[in-house]
């Protein structure tokens, strides 16, 4: 559950697909998801391997590290670790104005830098706590989101544009489409996540197993959710509305399939997606900052963990780090 919500599944098939499909207008975004999984699928294959030998909560720091140095492992340690915060703080900056934006016909409408902070609070005080924590919320809203998901591109494939099914963002020559590079790139960051699970490795009874099944059972459905919803939001709107519907719909690209009784729990969904998603990247910050503080590559105490195996020291640089970015801008 973790993991998964690290993956943000609303976040990805109601923002970054209609986004895609707005700003390239290359409908060959499932095939694009296909051709992306059976590659990280050999990746997954060698890195849930090094996970069942390998028990570190460091995870690429860790192998890279046995397998090439420390030096070269350290530096692994500080990309990953990097990349995560600034996923973190992107999420801070996508929540604030979506949430300004649903308050904004209260009486009082607080600017979106309140809602980002806030969010930053309420994820630094759950990730200060052991992430067993957090594991019912984790399943409950992230179940909701997939259900979801499912439940609206099941209903936007049953209601074709002019009752035809369209194959072409399937075929393979979408592959030579003019911007398929930037399809690309985005459907490579809607698999953001999928790996972190091995950051929990130390803290599993089967690293091993557990982490395989993790990472198969996530690759599985990242492909088939994101490639599914968004073919019925191509298929939905037609070869010739795609684009626009995108850009004029935004995230109700997505909920436009459905009733309009889900669109309300759509959004919901998706803003609590998104700090799912944050205390996600919030927890796998806070073990690569614990990796490093055990190796004495940041300072000590970061290597430390309470009685209940929590990390706060990392946890509450993590929300310092956050609450600055958005101070900040």
């Amino acid at each position: 559950w973790y993991a998964g919500a690290g993956v943000a599944p609303l976040v990805v098939s109601a923002g970054l697909i209609p986004a895609t499909y707005a700003v390239t207008g290359v409908a060959g975004i499932p095939a694009v998801y296909i051709g992306v999984a059976l590659v990280l699928a050999l990746f997954a294959v060698g890195f849930t391997a090094m996970a069942a030998r390998v028990r570190n909560a460091g995870a690429f720091y860790s192998y890279a590290a046995q397998g090439l140095g420390r030096p070269v492992g350290v530096a692994t340690a500080l990309i990953a670790y990097t990349a995560y915060n600034l996923l973190q703080v992107a999420l801070y900056g996508l929540f604030g104005p979506l949430m300004a934006a649903e308050s904004a016909h209260w009486l009082i409408a607080p600017p979106w830098w309140f809602w980002a902070a806030a969010l930053a609070c309420v994820v630094g005080v759950l990730g200060h706590l052991h992430i067993g924590v957090s594991r019912l919320l984790f399943a409950v809203l992230l179940s909701g989101e997939i259900a979801l998901i499912a439940i609206l591109t099941l209903w936007g494939l049953l209601s074709p544009h002019g009752g035809r099914y369209d194959l072409a963002p399937l075929a393979p020559s979408v592959w030579f489409t003019p911007g398929i590079a930037a399809v690309a790139v985005t459907v490579i960051l809607g698999f953001a996540g999928f790996e972190s699970a091995v950051v929990l490795n130390e803290e599993t009874r089967q690293p091993g197993r557990t982490v395989k099944t993790a990472v198969a059972g996530l690759l599985a459905l990242v492909v088939v959710l994101f490639g599914s919803s968004a073919y019925a939001e191509y298929t939905h709107s037609g070869a010739g509305n795609f684009q626009r519907d995108a850009a004029t719909l935004g995230p109700d690209l997505l909920f436009h399939l459905g009733p309009r009784s889900l669109w309300g729990v759509g959004h919901l969904l998706l803003l609590t997606g998104i700090g799912l998603a944050a205390l996600s990247f919030h927890h796998s910050c806070n073990r690569y900052a614990f990796a490093l503080g055990r190796e004495r590559v940041l300072p000590r105490r970061f290597g430390q963990h309470a009685r209940n195996m929590s990390l706060p020291t990392a946890s509450k640089f993590q929300t310092l780090i956050g609450l600055t970015a958005i101070t900040v801008v």
